[in-house]
């Protein structure tokens, strides 16, 4: 087997046991894979050093980078840095600064450092400290000619701030290097892919990848394609349906297109139970735009909150279009905002019908270009049937943001 590439290791006997669930790996090879480098080997191993110096010295004849998460406290079960030296021989030196800023950090919350960390200045010759931010744990970069190890922490935001700060660009390089991920919101896997083929030739399809999820569905371009115009092709095809180039979230190109368009926003929820307003206020600066929002999960609260009628209620029940219409526009008069948004639905497993499965939900939007209401049937759990809901209403919004009001049309109601 030719060497190179990049393996990963996750350490903890906790891992093993079940008591936590461990996500350090999937971060670091979705990273990995975005900037066009996929991890060839993932393994989860104990905290046992004779185990751990097997796996590292394995490592060394297959690939060129390993990066190992967990194991670098200071208690007598942390044996990562110590199953490393003892696994390549390695000389150890102590670097006094190490201590210093512990205790420094330590001193900053009336806290004085216990004996046992002393033993975290204790690193291979030659080593770089890899700064963290957040926390005390020491990361280590250690070079052996042509194999390059990095120790993380296992606390997953100290271990994501030091990848990304320390080990991502260390081992992906310059932009040049980087996978083009192209996000978009409205279409299923199939149909993104029949658009696909129409712009991408048949000999490079191998080299793109297509993810999807609640939030989106992603492609992902070779790094190859950077220099051609393959991209600008996809991007042509797929159109308004393409929500960013990069890896920002829908509600964040929301909020962001709210902001910088100086547009207030207000929220009526019954089916979504506030998630819409929460995945807004998630995004920092949300503040600057979002003014109100309402949870009117029973009638009495869509009638005295919103305004929604008796009549309506009656005739068509609270899952429907014209309830879910009287709530967004009642919402948009009371909180005087430029947008109002508003669902209701049956999240299930329980309280459909024929006529209403579960699934069912209707996501209003009520804006100066119009009010319209979409109607779905989101076949899932009850916790996706939510999730789903409010992308698919913040991608309403997107298109109104943007103009894009052809694809709109269809829920045009007034």
């Amino acid at each position: 087997m030719m060497k190179g590439g990049v393996e990963v290791i996750a350490v903890g006997d906790e891992l093993l046991e079940g008591k936590f669930v461990e996500s350090n790996t999937s971060f670091i090879s979705a990273k990995l894979s975005r900037a066009g480098v996929r991890p060839r080997r993932i393994e989860i191993l104990p905290d046992d050093k004779e185990i751990l110096s097997v796996e590292f010295r394995a490592a060394a004849e297959r690939s060129k980078y390993l990066i190992v998460t967990g194991g670098l406290g200071p208690t007598v079960d942390d044996v990562t840095k110590e199953s490393l030296i003892e696994a390549f021989g390695l000389d150890v030196e102590t670097r006094p600064e190490i201590t210093a800023e512990i205790v420094k950090r330590l001193k900053r919350v009336g806290r004085k450092m216990p004996g046992s960390y002393g033993e975290q200045a204790v690193v291979p010759v030659g080593s770089v400290v890899l700064p963290n931010r957040i926390g005390l744990a020491v990361g280590l970069r250690v070079d052996l000619d042509d194999f390059h190890i990095f120790l993380l922490p296992g606390v997953p935001a100290e271990m994501k701030q030091m990848f990304e700060d320390s080990v991502l660009p260390a081992i992906a390089g310059g932009p040049g290097s980087r996978t083009v991920r192209v996000r978009t919101m409205g279409m299923t896997e199939t149909e993104l892919e029949e658009r696909l083929k129409e712009a991408v030739p048949r000999e490079a399809f191998d080299d793109l990848s297509i993810i999807s999820s609640p939030r989106s569905v992603d492609v992902y371009l070779s790094p190859s394609f950077s220099d051609s115009d393959i991209v600008d092709r996809v991007l042509r095809r797929l159109g308004s349906y393409v929500y960013t180039v990069g890896d920002e979230s829908l509600e964040e190109v929301v909020v962001d297109m709210l902001i910088s368009s100086g547009k207030s926003i207000a929220t009526a929820e019954s089916v979504t139970g506030g998630l819409v307003a929460s995945t807004i206020v998630d995004v920092p600066g949300a503040s600057g735009t979002l003014l109100e929002g309402f949870v009117t999960y029973s009638n009495e609260a869509k009638k005295r909150e919103l305004g929604v009628s008796e009549e309506s209620l009656a005739r068509f029940g609270a899952v429907s279009e014209a309830v879910c219409i009287e709530m967004a526009v009642g919402v948009r008069q009371r909180a005087h905002t430029d947008f109002a948004l508003s669902t209701t639905g049956i999240a299930g497993p329980s309280g459909g019908s024929a006529e209403k499965p579960v699934g069912l939900c209707y996501l209003g939007l009520a804006s100066g270009s119009g009010i319209y209401c979409r109607r779905a049937v989101f076949p899932q759990d009850r916790r996706m049937v939510r999730e789903l809901a409010v992308y698919y209403l913040l991608d309403m919004l997107r298109l109104d943001l943007a103009g894009e009001r052809g694809r709109l049309k269809a829920f045009k109601r007034a």
